[in-house]
């Protein structure tokens, strides 16, 4: 759970889907984002800025830059959210 994807929930590859089909999912039409959902040091947009309510289990405590990660909090690959 708690992916975001530029596509419809579904796991239909073949047929445009996302290939999440959790209730958690959600598309970024879903939460009025459009355009680009991450800027180019992959910080997410301010609309998945809560995203996931909580770590979960493996889910790294850090960014890609060390920064620690806080929640609610955001995907991607850094914690600020752009």
């Amino acid at each position: 759970g708690y992916n975001v994807a530029d596509k419809p929930k579904g796991t239909g590859y073949t047929s445009g889907q996302s290939g999440f089909d959790h209730a958690n999912d959600s598309s970024f039409a879903d939460m009025s984002i459009t355009g680009d959902p991450l800027n180019s040091s992959f910080a997410p947009v301010s609309g998945l800025g809560s995203f996931i309510p909580s770590a979960q289990a493996d889910f790294p405590a850090v960014d890609f830059y060390g920064t620690a990660r806080t929640w609610p909090g955001a995907p991607g690959a850094v914690a600020t959210v752009q």
